[in-house]
């Protein structure tokens, strides 16, 4: 069965080997979406995985992925999302094992790139006990036989430019188009993440160039204003690469002039 499976929390029953998730592809535009900062502080993070996150060289024999969070969960949800591509055919429903480790049964081949996403923004049932969303992330690995190009297609993206540069100061106040440069052409998804109140003004219509490598949103700048943008967060993780690995959440900072 390939596909995503999802919790039995929020539906009647646990469902394997549903549709692919579209958030992963269909370039979703988060930046009107707030990360909650006690959400973010509180969010469910992973202390370990099997096999290990950017492992390669795994064994295509291993039966099983597992994920340990830092913190005790609400076991009747789970979220391990994907596409049909790179997400392992399943042989039964996760199961939890104890409160913190949660095991995905999987059958795996020689010479494949496999990704697993553990909650998107979406599909949350990755809880803790009190109910908060564990952060999103991606178990990613090679198994034996692999080459070198599919390990090194499936490495996380990394932001080469940011136009204004961070820290900029004294810009001038107006409409301005942010700009991300990538080190790789990228999936179709984007979350462009407010943090705080400090979140600039735009039309909400960010635009992906034609190789995919670069992304502009248009924005209205006040004077004397420092602002804040995140690209991807704890809970919104749009931006990734082709194989849907997401780039690091990334904090941009510039500030604007005082007016004459």
């Amino acid at each position: 069965m390939n596909g995503s499976v999802q919790s039995r929390q929020t539906r009647p029953r646990a469902r394997a080997g549903c549709l692919s998730l579209l958030p992963l592809l269909m370039g979703c535009l988060d930046s009107a979406r707030a990360e909650p900062t006690t959400s973010v502080q509180q969010a469910p993070t992973i202390t370990s995985s099997t096999p290990p996150i950017a492992a390669r060289d795994v064994d295509p024999a291993t039966t099983e992925i597992r994920v340990t969070f830092d913190q005790d969960m609400h076991t009747s949800g789970y979220s391990f999302t994907g596409d049909g591509r790179l997400f392992p055919e399943t042989t039964g429903r996760p199961r939890w094992d104890g409160r913190r480790s949660c095991v995905l049964p999987v059958a795996l081949e020689p010479g494949h790139a496999y990704r697993v996403g553990i909650n998107s923004t979406s599909h949350q049932n990755f809880r803790a006990v009190a109910g908060t969303p564990a952060a999103h992330d991606v178990i990613w690995f090679t198994t034996q036989g692999a080459s070198d190009e599919i390990y090194l297609g499936m490495l996380p993206p990394q932001v080469l430019s940011l136009d204004p540069p961070p820290g900029a100061t004294d810009l001038p106040a107006g409409t301005h188009k942010l700009s991300v440069t990538f080190d790789k052409p990228m999936g179709k998804g984007m979350s462009w993440v407010q943090l705080g109140d400090d979140y600039p003004e735009s039309d909400h219509k960010a635009r992906w160039s034609k190789g995919g490598t670069v992304c502009t949103l248009s924005a209205d700048l006040e004077p004397g204003r420092s602002y804040r943008v995140g690209l991807n967060g704890v809970h919104y993780a749009n931006f990734t690469n082709q194989a849907g690995v997401p780039l690091e959440p990334v904090v941009w900072e510039f500030s604007t002039a005082t007016a004459p």
